[in-house]
C-alpha cells in the first residue's frame, strides 16, 4: 500500500519486521555434550579406522580421500577440542614432541599442537593425545605437495595441513564424512534426542 502511495508511510517494514537479534542468535550452532558411552564408542572408532570403513564414491568403487587424511581429521576432532575452522586451518609442522629427558625418546614425549589464531585468541600451543601427533605425522608423510594458500584469518600464505588434490578439504567434511563414518563403525546413531551429532 505504501509502495502504491495508497497510504502515508508510517514505518519502515524492513526495520520493524526484521528478526530480533536475540532470536537470530538462536539459529547459531548449539554446542552440547555427547553422552559418555556414545563418545567412548566414537573414540574407539577413530582409533581403529581401517580402509574398509572409508566412504566410497557413488560412481566409482574408490575412496574419496586417503585413509591417513581421514584418520588425522578424525583424531584431531575427537582429541584436540578445536573448532571446525581451527581444524581446517592447521598447518604443516603443527606437531611438536617435547620431552624432559635428554635422550628425548618419542615414547616418553608429550605431543604439542600449534593452533593458529582464531576469533577469540591469538595462536597458542596445547598438549594433545599422542595418537593425534602420530596420525598427523602419518598424513604429512603421504600428503601430496601443494601450493601455499592464504589463511582466511591472517591473509598470510601458509602450507595448510588438510589439503588434498591441490585444495583444502571442505569445511563440512567433519559433519558430512567424518562423523557419519565414525558413527557407522561405532554402531551408534548419528542423531539423538537433541538432534544430529555435529562438529560442535
Amino acid at each position: 500500500l505504501m509502495a502504491w502511495e495508497w497510504m502515508t508511510p508510517q514505518f519502515d517494514p524492513r526495520r520493524c519486521f526484521q528478526c530480533p537479534r536475540a532470536v537470530a542468535a538462536l539459529r547459531s550452532p548449539n554446542p552440547r555434550v555427547i553422552a559418555e558411552e556414545i563418545w567412548a564408542k566414537l573414540l574407539w572408532a577413530g582409533l581403529n579406522l581401517t580402509q574398509g570403513d572409508m566412504p566410497r564414491s557413488r560412481t566409482q568403487n574408490t575412496t574419496r580421500h586417503p585413509l591417513e587424511l581421514l584418520r588425522a581429521l578424525s583424531l584431531v576432532w575427537l582429541f584436540a577440542g578445536l573448532r571446525r575452522d581451527e581444524i581446517s586451518r592447521l598447518r604443516i609442522g603443527c606437531i611438536r614432541w617435547n620431552s624432559t629427558k635428554k635422550s628425548n625418546p618419542k615414547s616418553e614425549s608429550v605431543c604439542l599442537l600449534e593452533v593458529p589464531a582464531n576469533k577469540t585468541s591469538g595462536p597458542y600451543t596445547k598438549p594433545v593425545h599422542r595418537a593425534v601427533g602420530e596420525a598427523i605425522e602419518e598424513w604429512q608423510q603421504v600428503r601430496p605437495k601443494a601450493t601455499l594458500i592464504p589463511d582466511e584469518k591472517s591473509g598470510e600464505l601458509v602450507d595448510s595441513l588438510f589439503m588434498y588434490r591441490g585444495r583444502p578439504v571442505g569445511k563440512y567434511i567433519i559433519n558430512r564424512t567424518i562423523i557419519p563414518t565414525l558413527c557407522k563403525k561405532a554402531g551408534v546413531p548419528e542423531r539423538d534426542a537433541r538432534g544430529s551429532i555435529t562438529s560442535h
